[in-house]
């Protein structure tokens, strides 16, 4: 064995495992490389062990700064979500003040259930990257179970904006959209529609990152769709049926009768308005995924 042959060896074993070798070669290796290859041998072997070691070192650093990159984005993602709440809840407030009469006065509790999600996947994120003992992986287990509850309030908010209408005479003998009003309304419910998308989506991204730790990439995919599709369901449910979140536990039977008689129904609109909201908030997160792809490579 020359000197050559033993680097290219070393090298593809990986390492640092030079010092394997060199017990492996043991006397007789070093009569074959001679005194000065020998020498020559172990300076190349620590040259490469110190280039692993920095090559491990950026590696790990890379990792910590693109956390940091992550982080920094649903930071910034989450100062803009809070501003466009805030902006919204000033413009109900508004329009009530104006109109002097009730209307949106139900945003502020349908606003709050939106952002439960997000705040529970946020928490679960959290938890799960740090050191996991019996407890919290119980907790985990608990918050995940009631953020699928929960999530189909945050893609919810997209059905607010029949509300933009529905304060408005369209047989008036005005033309309501001629009515300042209404533009402030309709502003309002779509900047909602946005914002309930982006919770959503946000949220489900968040769990999906944690499922891509335990899962491999088609199972998470397929764990993402169905959770869409439940979210979609549940928005459906939640529109037409009125049922709550809670609901779920509390009149599950109840829950899957109305939605059977919608089924059966032969003017049904079900399967329609889930594939709609499901559509949207799929596109939605792909582009989500996209656009944060080319921010941090994920």
């Amino acid at each position: 064995m020359n000197a050559n042959t033993a680097k290219v060896f070393v090298f593809l074993l990986g390492s640092g495992r030079y010092v394997r070798i060199y017990h492996i070669l043991g006397y007789d290796g070093r009569v074959l490389l001679g005194r000065r290859s020998h020498r020559s041998f172990m300076k190349s072997m620590n040259r490469l062990s110190g280039t692993a070691l920095a090559y491990h070192q950026g590696k790990g650093n890379r990792s910590e700064e693109m956390n940091n990159i992550k982080n920094t984005i649903y930071l910034k993602m989450s100062s803009v979500l809070i501003v466009a709440t805030i902006g919204c809840l000033l413009v109900a407030v508004y329009l009530r003040t104006k109109s002097n009469t009730n209307m949106y006065q139900f945003l502020t509790w349908d606003i709050f259930l939106a952002w439960v999600p997000f705040i529970i996947s946020s928490t679960i994120s959290y938890v799960s990257n740090r050191k996991l003992t019996r407890t919290s992986i119980a907790l985990v287990g608990v918050m995940c179970a009631c953020w699928l509850f929960f999530l189909p309030n945050s893609a919810y908010l997209f059905t607010e904006i029949l509300h933009a209408f529905r304060y408005f005479d369209p047989q008036g003998e005005t033309k309501f959209w001629v009515n300042i009003d209404f533009w402030y309304s309709l502003s309002l419910t779509f900047v909602l529609a946005i914002l309930g998308l982006l919770l959503s989506i946000c949220s489900i991204h968040q769990i999906h990152k944690l499922l891509n730790k335990r899962l491999n990439p088609f199972s998470g995919m397929v764990v993402v769709g169905v959770v869409l599709l439940l979210s979609s369901l549940g928005v459906y449910i939640g529109r037409f049926n009125r049922w709550n979140s809670w609901d779920v536990l509390k009149q599950p039977g109840l829950i899957l009768k109305d939605i059977m008689t919608d089924l059966s129904a032969g003017n049904s609109i079900l399967v329609e308005f889930v594939a709609m909201v499901f559509v949207i908030q799929v596109l939605g997160y792909i582009t989500l995924r996209i656009l944060m792809g080319k921010s941090n490579n994920i």
